[in-house]
Order: C-alpha cells, then sequence, then structure tokens
C-alpha cells in the first residue's frame, strides 16, 4: 500500500488536492475547488464552524461523496474503509489539514469520516447529493474494533456521536452495506483517468 507524503496510509478512491494562497498584507485569495481535477458535481455546499476540540464523526455514506477543505483553523480528518471489496478496505488514514496549506480532500462514499477541530475552525463542504437524512450512518470513532487515532481525545461530542454504535452494530444491524452495494459507481480525479 502506497503512503502520501505526509505518511498516512492511502485509502483507494481518497484524493487531495493542493491549493495555493496568494497572500499580501491584505490577508490571502486562493482557490478551494476546480471542476477540471475531480469529475463529480455538488448540487449542495455547506460550513462546518467547529470549536476546538470538538469532534463531528465518525459518519459514513451509502449514497453520496463528500469534498471538504478547512478553510479557517486546523483540523484532523480521520477516516476508515468501510467499502466491501475495496483494495483498502478497513484501512485507517488521518490527515492534519489547516488554512495556511489549504488541501481539499474527496472522500468517495462508504469510507467514514470524523473531523477533530484543533483550533476553531471552518470547513466547507460539498456533497454529491442534497442531505438526505436516510443516508447518514455513524459509528463511535473511540471503538476498539474501528482502529480510529487521534491526536487528543474530544472534549465535545454531539449528542448523536456520544450515542453511535459500535463499528459492528453499523454494519450488523443497519442498512447501509445493502445502500452502498446498490449506490452508482464512484467518479474520479483527472489522475486516475
Amino acid at each position: 500500500m502506497r503512503s502520501r507524503e505526509d505518511g498516512s496510509p492511502r485509502i483507494a478512491g481518497v484524493e487531495l488536492f493542493p491549493y495555493e494562497s496568494h497572500r499580501d498584507a491584505r490577508g490571502f485569495v486562493a482557490e478551494v475547488f476546480r471542476n477540471d481535477r475531480l469529475s463529480a458535481v455538488f448540487p449542495q455546499w455547506h460550513v462546518l464552524a467547529t470549536n476546538a476540540g470538538a469532534f463531528r464523526g465518525m459518519h459514513v455514506h451509502a449514497r453520496h461523496d463528500d469534498y471538504k477543505i478547512v478553510v479557517e483553523g486546523r483540523t484532523v480528518l480521520a477516516l476508515k474503509d468501510l467499502r466491501p471489496g475495496s483494495p483498502t478496505g478497513g484501512h485507517v488514514a488521518s490527515f492534519e489539514l489547516g488554512a495556511e496549506d489549504l488541501r481539499g480532500v474527496f472522500i468517495p462514499r462508504g469510507v467514514a469520516h470524523g473531523v477533530l477541530a484543533l483550533t476553531w475552525s471552518v470547513v466547507l463542504v460539498g456533497v454529491t447529493q442534497l442531505y438526505d437524512p436516510s443516508d447518514e450512518f455513524e459509528f463511535r470513532w473511540d471503538d476498539a474494533e474501528a482502529g480510529i487515532s487521534l491526536p487528543s481525545a474530544p472534549t465535545v461530542l454531539s449528542e448523536r456521536d456520544e450515542h453511535s454504535p459500535t463499528l459492528a452494530g453499523l454494519l450488523g444491524e443497519s442498512d447501509f452495506l445493502t445502500r452502498l452495494a446498490a449506490a452508482p459507481p464512484h467518479v474520479t480525479s483527472e489522475a486516475d483517468a
């Protein structure tokens, strides 16, 4: 298995897209997405504003892909590949992301993700389908079977994340895997084409 430039294991289909910031005394301007790099359409965008120490996740979707980019602050993005038949199935990865070194991350459906805010942070999120609560699945980040490692324990969790099932509970008791199998194929980046 190949490793990323930060030493994290590669998860098939997860793509990092670096962007250059042009800074001066006023601040900076930077691209945060280019549709010539990724063959995906994102009909909905939202903003995650998160206090330092808060964790959002572990969440996974069966029908839509995510694109995330941190535009303020620093975060750690934790990932786990839950896709049956994936060459990196079961693998875990994490990336530190921040506004100082803009990198967009494409997360394919079936790859669970969670965001730990190291500082106050703002993350732009694009999704390939409009929000549908029936496509929201989760498991506990601290479940030993999940293998998620964070640089520090979260100090704030939502009630939903606090009471999420174990990974085995998600995979055994929900219809996540059935929905994932029925989903359309993943989009690809220009690098994959």
